[in-house]
């Protein structure tokens, strides 16, 4: 993660992992990768991409097909690292995302929120309301408090893909080798 600890401790990597590749101008990710290696000097750069996969329903915990969300009015609500990105993902599955609701990393949602959330997404004309899986674990306890759930609320569930995926496990393998 950005800053998680100081950049002179990158000099410990062998490998370098790039997360979220597909969600940045790839300039942008060049840029990244060069600054890293003037910390770790020799360790090998891998990215990888946040990849959705599927839908959850809150409701039922069924699976729904991605494509559910294709054309709908969506109100995209996330207090993840980067919001942005959640929103960017719900776009590129051809969304129409009508209201961005962001909140800090690891919000505390309260009864309040999840009441505005559920307004604001009423008064935007939203066909759904979709958050992340981390989201919802914190958000569900405010629903069961007598908060309607209307209109339907999602969970877009993603997976990481590790490019070039085959090179990097082998990597990993041959520094056990050492």
């Amino acid at each position: 993660g950005i800053l998680r600890e100081p950049l002179n401790c990158l000099k410990r990597a062998d490998i370098i992992l790039l997360n979220k590749a597909n969600l940045i101008d790839k300039d942008a990710a060049a840029g990244i990768a060069d600054e890293v290696l003037k910390f770790a000097v020799g360790a090998e750069i891998f990215t990888s991409e946040y990849v959705p996969v599927s839908l959850t329903e809150t409701d039922t915990l069924r699976q729904a097909d991605i494509k559910h969300i294709s054309r709908k009015r969506v109100c995209a609500a996330a207090s993840v690292g980067d919001n942005e990105s959640f929103f960017k993902m719900l776009s590129d599955l051809g969304a129409v995302v009508a209201l961005k609701l962001s909140f800090a990393d690891h919000h505390k949602y309260t009864a309040a929120d999840a009441r505005t959330i559920v307004n604001s997404a009423k008064k935007n004309d939203c066909d759904l309301i979709v958050t992340t899986p981390k989201d919802w674990i914190r958000l569900r306890e405010q629903f069961k408090e007598g908060v309607p759930v209307d209109p339907e609320i999602l969970l877009l569930n993603c997976a990481i893909k590790v490019n070039n995926e085959e090179k990097f496990f082998k990597r990993i393998y041959s520094l056990f080798d050492r």
